[in-house]
């Protein structure tokens, strides 16, 4: 791995790391990464990245709640949208492992309203 666009005082590993853990561990891993991870555009950027998608998982659980009142089809749209949660917590994860520029709809616009950096670069 290169040292390429690291900070001085930190390592590309310490900011993967903490890119992952912010998304992984969502809120939690968010907090921790922006209080004890690297200060890096890296670090924030998916920081903010799992407070927007933290934002949004709460919205869309109560949306599925609400639709799985809906006998037969509510429990559909409800498990579509447990999925769909599901998938983009996983990219997530796999793009900042690869260290991978994302930007997913809504959750990004989010992250940036929030104060988040827009680029991790």
């Amino acid at each position: 791995m290169s040292s390429e666009g690291c900070r001085t005082g930190t390592t590309c590993g310490d900011e993967e790391l903490w890119s992952v853990l912010a998304w992984a561990l969502t809120l939690v891993g968010a907090l921790l990464a922006l209080l004890l991870g690297p200060n890096t555009k890296r670090v924030r950027y998916w920081a903010f990245l799992s407070i927007a998608f933290t934002i949004i998982y709460i919205i869309a659980s109560f949306i599925a709640m609400v639709f799985s009142l809906i006998p037969v089809v509510g429990g559909i749209l409800s498990t579509a949208i447990w999925v769909i949660i599901l998938i983009v917590w996983i990219i997530g994860i796999i793009k900042a492992i690869n260290r991978e520029e994302w930007r997913p709809p809504i959750i990004y616009e989010l992250a940036v309203r929030l104060g988040g950096p827009e680029t991790s670069t």
